[in-house]
């Protein structure tokens, strides 16, 4: 390579042109990098993608932040509540967004607490978390599971919403929550009892 040619080169890597393009270039690889952290491998960012996807009515991205067996429980005509609520599959999650719409009116969430469950499927760990998208707001119950064999995401078990006082409590899977006087004590036994056998 003669010197004219690096020097050409030189001047082309330099210019002010190249430099933004580049610096462009960096800053979109760094949201790329940091957007799948925060939606596919956190808690809070697969929560928050749950009720972005919601309340922008992205029912077909929702279901792959499912896990297999709440795919294959919303799957099945069977189930008594899923025969109950319309056709089985990704219709449901359209089900739970028009009868709480107000659940998911925010899209950043708040999280009260975390809880691990113990006694799940083998190879798995489970976390239940509860969380608020206003104060005031509806309560709503996350069961979320991921695999303990290399780096997996956080998937999604089950979600119940809370009683508004207008009726009783929901879940995907119309799993049944515990007594109302044990609300406060064992919210999530009933459930999570059911969860760790799947």
């Amino acid at each position: 390579m003669n010197l004219f040619t690096l020097h050409g080169l030189m001047s082309e890597l330099t210019s002010p042109v190249f430099l933004i393009l580049v610096a462009f270039m960096a800053l979109f690889m760094i949201k790329n990098i940091f957007t799948f952290e925060v939606h596919n491998s956190t808690i809070h960012g697969t929560i928050a993608q749950f009720f972005k996807s919601m309340q922008a009515a992205q029912y077909e991205r929702l279901w792959s932040t499912l896990s297999e067996p709440l795919k294959e429980a919303l799957s099945n005509p069977e189930r008594q509540a899923i025969a109950e609520r319309g056709a089985p599959g990704v219709f449901q999650l359209n089900v739970l967004a028009r009868l709480h719409q107000d659940a998911f009116s925010s899209v950043n969430p708040v999280i009260l607490s975390k809880h691990r469950v113990s006694h799940v499927r083998e190879g798995f760990e489970m976390i239940m978390v509860h969380t608020r998208h206003r104060p005031g707001g509806r309560g709503l119950t996350f069961w979320l599971s991921r695999s303990l064999h290399g780096e997996t995401n956080w998937a999604i078990e089950e979600v119940l919403v809370h009683t508004n006082g207008r009726g009783g409590p929901f879940t995907l899977t119309g799993k049944r929550f515990a007594s109302p006087k044990r609300q406060k004590e064992t919210q999530g036994e009933a459930l999570t009892a059911e969860l760790s056998v799947a």
